[in-house]
């Protein structure tokens, strides 16, 4: 309990307007009580493909409640939760996240990032988007995330437009 209390605090310090930087990667790790190293950029290996996400450093967290989050300038992933999704979800979680970190704030921008990015990379295609929007479809809606069919669709759209 004061684990998860204390990772709450951080991650609502750095979601919110403060003056204070949010933690590093580092800093999560040890107050969450990862037992994994931090994994640099680049070095992270997702469905056998190499991802990245800029400069981006990722945090392996089996206490983490969703499949991923974007915290400060890195990304936490929950190996647990994603080893029960295909590897094309799985590689989507991270491009998803990824996009947070390259200012899609809301969900939606999140999503369409994480999707354009797996088309222009090559490694999500009409099929993967099909696993992808099956995936979605099975988290139940919340305040942030849209119904999954309606976050499909939308994926869809995105995965079509030519815009980057």
């Amino acid at each position: 309990m004061r684990r998860a209390a204390v990772v709450s605090l951080m991650v609502l310090g750095a979601c919110a307007p403060v003056t204070r930087a949010p933690p590093s990667a580092e800093l999560y790790a040890r107050f969450a009580l990862v037992s994994q190293p931090v994994t640099a950029a680049g070095q992270l290996t997702l469905g056998g493909r190499a991802m990245q996400c800029g400069a981006a450093k990722t945090v392996m967290d089996r206490a983490l409640r969703d499949y991923g989050a974007a915290i400060g300038d890195f990304i936490v992933l929950n190996p647990d939760r994603l080893a029960g999704a295909p590897p094309d979800a799985q590689l989507w979680v991270y491009a998803h996240e990824c996009g947070h970190l390259n200012g899609r704030t809301d969900e939606a921008a999140a999503d369409c990032f994480g999707v354009r990015k797996g088309r222009d990379e090559g490694w999500l295609d009409a099929g993967g988007l099909d696993t992808v929007c099956a995936f979605v479809t099975k988290v139940a809606p919340d305040h942030l995330h849209a119904p999954g069919a309606d976050r499909c669709a939308a994926m869809r759209r995105c995965f079509a437009s030519s815009a980057r």
